[in-house]
C-alpha cells in the first residue's frame, strides 16, 4: 500500500473508508479506477500486514480468494481480481450496498418471520452451492451474511472454509469459527461435512426468528458443551405464536448427531420455502437500519480463526478443597471437650542432633564396627540402663 497526496490505494484500487478488521485480514470499501475515468466501488480484503511475510497466511488468504472466484453464485459475494501491491496481498469482491445480518438485528428487536425465513433459505441455497462443489464454509454467522438494500442476500467470508483441492488444510486440535454458530462435532475438533454447515444455519434461523441465541453459557466452554448436549429452549418459548413446522425446522437442524439432521441444505430450502410466513420486505427492513448502525466503527467483532477447546476449570475444585480444610480445622477447635478427658499432653521438644561430620575420606570409614556396637547393646539388655549406639541406618551418629 503507497499513500499518494493521504490517498491509500492497493495498485488499482482507491480505499475509501476502512469497513471491518479482523485478526487476519481488513476490509475496505474501496473504488476500482480505469481508463476514461471508470469507476466501479468495490470492496477490497487486505492481508493485515504482519502476517504478509508468513507463507502459511499468505497461501490460507489467496486460497480464499481462489475458492471464492471458483464458486459463483446469486447468494455469494463474487471475487473480481486477487492482487499485490508491493508487500500487500488482497482480493476485490463486489459490494453490496446494505448492511449485514448482525446490523440487521442490532436495528429490529424481531425481525418478522417471513423475512427471517427468506434470509436463512437463500443462504442455505448459497450453502448448497459450495458443498455442491465440496467446500465447507465453517463459519455461518450473522456477520457473514449481507442484505442488501434491493432485497439480495450474500454469503461472505470463506476464509476458514476447506475444499478437498485447497492447499492449505487445518492443523490438527484447532477449532475454526465462531463457538456460539459451531456444531457439536466442530465443538470436538472432528472430521466436518456440510452437515456441520446445516447446524450453524439451525443456530441462525434460531436466532433471526427469537433474537435470542440457542445456547448460551458464562464462557465458551459452557456454550460448547451445551451444543454438544443438545440444551436449548424450544423457540416458542422465547417468541408467542411460533408457527409448529418452523420450530420443527430449527429442531431438524440442531439436533446433536448429524445422522438425524437435514442431510444437504437443498432439503432445508424446500421446507422453508413451503412455510406459509406471508411477503417478506427486505429493502424495508435494511433502509430503517440507523446510519450508525449501518456504518460500523472499523473495530468490528473479528472471525474467530483459532479457538483451542479450553480445559474444565480446576481451579474451583482447589477453592473447595481449601473450605473444607479450614471448616474441618475450626470444627476441631471448637468442639466442646468433657470436664474428664484429660488435658492433651505437653508437645514433646524436638531432639536436638548434633551437627552431621564432614564426609569421610575413604568409603571404608562409612563401615560401623559392627562387633563394638553388638557388645554395647549386650551390656544395654543386661544392665537396663538406655546406651546410646551409633545405629547403622541412621544418618547421624550419637
Amino acid at each position: 500500500m503507497r499513500h499518494n497526496q493521504g490517498v491509500e490505494r492497493l495498485g488499482k484500487y482507491r480505499l475509501l473508508r476502512r469497513l471491518a478488521v479482523g485478526g487476519m485480514a481488513e476490509v475496505y470499501l474501496a473504488v476500482a479506477e480505469g481508463l476514461s475515468g471508470f469507476e466501479k466501488r468495490v470492496v477490497c480484503k487486505r492481508l493485515l500486514p504482519q502476517h504478509a511475510r508468513d507463507p502459511e497466511l499468505v497461501t490460507m488468504f489467496l486460497d480464499e480468494a481462489r475458492l471464492v472466484a471458483r464458486l459463483g453464485h446469486p447468494n455469494i459475494a463474487e471475487v473480481y481480481d486477487v492482487g499485490q501491491a508491493g508487500d500487500d496481498y488482497f482480493f476485490a469482491m463486489e459490494q453490496i450496498d446494505g448492511c449485514d445480518l448482525r446490523e440487521l438485528l442490532r436495528a429490529h428487536a424481531l425481525l418478522p418471520l417471513a423475512d427471517a425465513a427468506t434470509i436463512v433459505a437463500a443462504v442455505a441455497e448459497g450453502l448448497h452451492h459450495a458443498h455442491e462443489q465440496e467446500v465447507v464454509h465453517r463459519d455461518v454467522s450473522p456477520s457473514n451474511v449481507l442484505v442488501g438494500r434491493d432485497g439480495r442476500v450474500k454469503l461472505i467470508d470463506f476464509g476458514v472454509a476447506k475444499w478437498t483441492a485447497q492447499r492449505t488444510e487445518t492443523r490438527q486440535g484447532v477449532l475454526k469459527g465462531k463457538c456460539a454458530y459451531m456444531s457439536p462435532e466442530q465443538c470436538r475438533a472432528g472430521h466436518l461435512d456440510r452437515r456441520s454447515d446445516l447446524f450453524s444455519l439451525g443456530v441462525l434461523l434460531y436466532e433471526v426468528t427469537t433474537g435470542t441465541r440457542p445456547f448460551e453459557g458464562d464462557n465458551d466452554f459452557e456454550v460448547m458443551n451445551a451444543i454438544v448436549a443438545g440444551r436449548f429452549e424450544p423457540p416458542s418459548k422465547r417468541r408467542a405464536n411460533y408457527p409448529e413446522e418452523l420450530e420443527a425446522i430449527v429442531t431438524e437442524a440442531l439436533r446433536p448427531a448429524r445422522e438425524e439432521r437435514f442431510q444437504t441444505a437443498a432439503k432445508m430450502v424446500t421446507r422453508l420455502r413451503a412455510l406459509e410466513l406471508g411477503p417478506a420486505n427486505l429493502p424495508a427492513l435494511v433502509a430503517a437500519v440507523p446510519e450508525e448502525i449501518a456504518r460500523p466503527s472499523p473495530t468490528l467483532e473479528p472471525t474467530v480463526t483459532d479457538v483451542h477447546v479450553p480445559k474444565a476449570p480446576t481451579w474451583r475444585l482447589g477453592i473447595a478443597a481449601g473450605v473444607v480444610l479450614i471448616a474441618g480445622v475450626v470444627m476441631a477447635l471448637a468442639w466442646p471437650r468433657s470436664e474428664s478427658s484429660p488435658p492433651p499432653p505437653p508437645p514433646k521438644p524436638a531432639p536436638v542432633h548434633a551437627p552431621v561430620p564432614p564426609p569421610p575420606a575413604s568409603v571404608e570409614s562409612l563401615e560401623p564396627d559392627v562387633p563394638k556396637a553388638t557388645k554395647a547393646r549386650k551390656r544395654a539388655a543386661t544392665s537396663g540402663k538406655p546406651v546410646k549406639v551409633w545405629d547403622p541406618d541412621s544418618p547421624v551418629p550419637p
